[in-house]
């Protein structure tokens, strides 16, 4: 889930999307991930309904999910929309290295 911003412009004009997480271990080790996918979003419409509530159902579970994006949503009626942005990265590819450091 995102908010408004940059990142969803983007996404929106470019679907095709990278996501990358490097670890640095202890010494010299490290790990570095890329996942290679397409950005989709579930918009708020019946289509989509049923993602949105999965997804919001697994961020639900974890108490303190909102806090990256520094705003936590308020509850919204059914009447409204959701200013809140739902999507999904649906993976192509995944690769990664990693070394160890050896002492």
């Amino acid at each position: 889930m995102l908010m408004p911003g940059r990142k969803v412009e983007w996404m929106r004009a470019h679907e095709n999307v990278f996501l990358q997480i490097d670890q640095h271990g202890t010494g010299k080790g490290w790990m570095s991930i890329v996942v290679d996918g397409r950005f989709e979003e579930f918009r708020d419409t019946d289509l989509w309904r049923n993602e949105r509530l999965h997804a919001w159902s697994l961020l639900q579970k974890h108490f303190d999910w909102w806090e990256i994006g520094a705003l936590k949503p308020q509850a919204q009626s059914t009447a409204s929309a959701s200013e809140h942005i739902f999507y999904g990265i649906f993976v192509r590819e995944v690769t990664g290295r990693t070394a160890l450091s050896v002492e």
